[in-house]
Formats: structure tokens, sequence, C-alpha cells
């Protein structure tokens, strides 16, 4: 009994990962892109491009969530998200943010940018296929049979702090996606920053008012 577990479980792993083992060699994924979109990539370029891919694809725009509202200085598109019919009813999206990193919090780029497919063996066995031959091997496959492509650490494996590529299966859903983690940190730091420079703000304002009235009295 013990035997047939064991190849059962044997059979399951080769088939999530197709034998594949990480390389434990570095890769630079600012390099990468996904149907043409890199991270860090200005957002007008990035919308060109899915204009230009999905001629037939059901674009939706979502608006940007108060923080990064406060951070940017208005309302802006935070994410765009395509159902396409025709690939395996697969979507892509891309998640744009204020490049704080550089200091400038007017100019939207690319966050994070990535498909997303239903979970199955074929959809999976294809995704597996495409991704190696255009990044090359995984840099890192963990027990699940998740690929990871990055910029390793000294202990060898992707660090969930750096930017990466990863193809993850969740339960419902295949996701494969670059994500640009340095930026990630940055702007969530920046935005708090600006929530509380803010909340100062107004705070003196209302003490100036409340002096004022006093005076008055």
């Amino acid at each position: 009994m013990k035997k047939l577990l064991m190849v059962s479980m044997l059979c399951a792993a080769m088939a999530q990962g197709e034998g594949i083992k990480g390389t434990g060699k570095s890769v630079d994924v600012m390099q990468f892109d996904i149907r043409g979109i890199k991270l860090g990539m200005r957002q007008e370029e990035a919308l060109k491009i899915i204009n230009e891919e999905f001629p037939n694809g059901e674009i939706e725009e979502t608006d940007s969530e108060e923080m990064m509202t406060g951070l940017y200085g208005k309302e802006f598109t935070q994410m765009v998200s395509v159902k396409e019919k025709n690939n395996n009813n697969g979507q892509f999206v891309a998640i744009f943010a204020p490049n704080v990193l550089k200091n400038k919090p007017q100019e939207l780029i690319v966050g994070s940018v990535g498909l997303r497919l239903p979970n199955n063996e074929t959809n999976l066995k294809k995704l597996q296929k495409s991704a190696v031959a255009k990044f090359g091997e995984p840099v890192e496959v963990n027990s699940r049979g998740d690929y990871y492509w990055c910029d390793i650490t000294d202990k060898k494996e992707c660090d969930e702090a750096n930017s990466s590529l990863s193809l993850n299966q969740e339960e419902e859903y295949i996701v494969f996606g670059l994500l640009y983690r340095e930026l990630e940190k940055a702007t969530f730091a920046a935005a708090r920053k600006a929530e509380q420079e803010n909340k100062k703000a107004e705070d003196s304002s209302i003490l100036n008012r409340q002096k004022e009235e006093k005076i008055k009295l």
C-alpha cells in the first residue's frame, strides 16, 4: 500500500513540475515581458500595447484605490483586465502604480502584469511549456510544482521581497505573472507617509482655526 501511495505521489509531482528542477541561477526579470509589457514600463506605452494585442478582447478598467489616488494626486486607471474569449477563458491583467522609486509620483508605471487561466491539467502543461520556452527553466521549483524566476539570494532561493516571475497553482486558477516587489513596497510606504502628512496638515489647520475663533471671542 505504501509503495502504491509513493508511486501515486511521484506521478502527481512529475505531472505538476514535468520533471523540471530549479537552476539556482539568477535572472533579471526586469528584462522579461508578458505580451510585450515589462515591469516599470510607462502606462501610456503599456495601454497602447494592450489595445494592439487584444483588438477583440473585453477590456475593463478599474480606478485607483484611495491611497494611490492620494499619492498620485488624482484618480487614475490602476488596473486593466482583458477577457480572452479564444484563450481557454483566460484573463490578462496589468496593474499600475506611481513611480515613487525614481521620485516621480506623477508618472504611472507597470507594477504587475500577468495571465490567469482556469486550473486544469491542459492549461497547466501548456503554460509551463510556453513559460520555459520563452524564459528558460525556472530558478526555483517548490514542492507544489510552482515555478519562480528571480535574482536569487544568498540562500539560493527566491526572496519574496524581490521582483519575480512566477507560475502558481491556486484552487481555481493558474496565475502566471511578473511582480515589481520593490515598487509595491515603496508605493505603500509613500502612500502611508502621504496620509500621515495630510492628517498632520488637517490637524494643524483645525488647531489654527480654533485659535482664531478664540481670539475673535
